[in-house]
């Protein structure tokens, strides 16, 4: 496997959990079980999505980018981002908050994390 093919990943992971989040934050948190919302809860989750987005577009922007300081900080930051939601997803889930599609996000999460972590501290320079 090639990073380019990680950050593709993370970019159709990233940005297909931030657009909805931006755009109908009460729907997709409908999705997890999660009903009721305040309007507090509500800006959050847009503003989540938001960085979501972020996230999704310096992956697709970086899927070719050759090897440097700055994609070692930007697969650095992918790592922190992924793995934070994967321990927060993963709380919810145990703390029963999430539905089972909350395990969905988990394995996104799991197995970016684990992508990035790759590239950036085993297989360097590719």
């Amino acid at each position: 496997m090639k990073l380019k093919i990680v950050f593709l990943m993370s970019a159709w992971a990233a940005l297909s959990f931030g657009i909805p989040s931006l755009l109908v934050p009460e729907m997709l948190t409908g999705i997890y079980g999660v009903t009721n919302m305040s309007a507090h809860e509500i800006l959050l989750t847009r503003t989540g999505g938001g960085f979501w987005i972020a996230l999704g577009i310096m992956s697709w922007f970086m899927r070719s980018a050759k090897p440097s300081i700055e994609r070692d900080g930007i697969v650095l930051g992918m790592i922190i981002a992924y793995a934070s939601s994967f321990v927060m997803t993963l709380l919810g889930i145990l703390n029963n908050v999430y539905t089972g599609i909350g395990s969905a996000t988990v394995a996104v999460d799991l197995v970016l994390t684990l992508g990035f972590a790759y590239f950036r501290f085993i297989k360097r320079d590719v």
